[in-house]
């Protein structure tokens, strides 16, 4: 049925042929326990011998295991999902249960469950990100940062009022130690410099 499977481990590809005996099947599924395995399905590859054995592949590993009588995702399998959005994103998000239900919805609308893995851990579609709104406690978590961060600003600034008020203060106690000086200083005697001045010019 599988034409060719890709086997990827590390930065290695091998590409194995699938005309297997089961036995070999068995043991070459055994020794890739534990690595990444990609399977390649065409929907017209010519190993692929009776549209039966196609169908019998899309029931068992494409579509939802269980469906509703007009093919839609069953309501087991929403709820699931749900659950598993609501694990991954109701940290981040809150929003009414019809909101949760319609993003699982998004991702579940292709009938292609190998894809609802990545749609549970994608971002929210545009549309219902705007009936989201953030959860809770992201939103404290935001408030205790801003408040953090006002709390840092506050002390630099007291910091600063604190060091302008130290050297204010310096600066008056160093004028109050001039102004203290100047009755000890001797008063300057300007009289020669007059005497030196008329020498100078003739008079007197």
């Amino acid at each position: 049925m599988l034409d060719k499977v890709h086997a990827r481990q590390s930065e290695k590809k091998n590409i194995v042929d699938c005309s297997k005996s089961e036995a070999d099947w068995n043991i070459w599924l055994q020794s890739m326990h534990d690595k990444t395995v990609t399977l390649l399905i065409y929907d017209y590859e010519v190993g692929i011998g009776r549209k039966q054995d196609h169908q019998v592949f899309i029931k068992d590993c494409i579509r939802p295991a269980e469906t509703d009588r007009a093919g839609a995702v069953a309501e087991v399998s929403l709820r699931e999902i749900v659950g598993r959005l609501q694990d991954v994103w109701g940290a981040t998000y809150d929003g009414e249960a019809v909101v949760w239900r319609m993003w699982a919805n998004e991702a579940t609308r292709n009938l292609d469950r190998s894809t609802w893995d990545d749609a549970v851990l994608a971002q929210p579609p545009p549309r219902i990100l705007r009936l989201l709104r953030a959860s809770n406690s992201r939103l404290q978590k935001h408030l205790n940062h801003l408040n953090h961060s006002t709390s840092i600003a506050l002390d630099c600034v007291n910091a600063s009022i604190a060091e302008i008020e130290r050297l204010r203060q310096d600066w008056e106690a160093q004028g109050r130690r001039l102004e203290g000086r100047k009755p000890n200083l001797p008063s300057p005697d300007l009289s020669w410099i007059f005497v030196d001045v008329r020498n100078r010019t003739g008079f007197g």
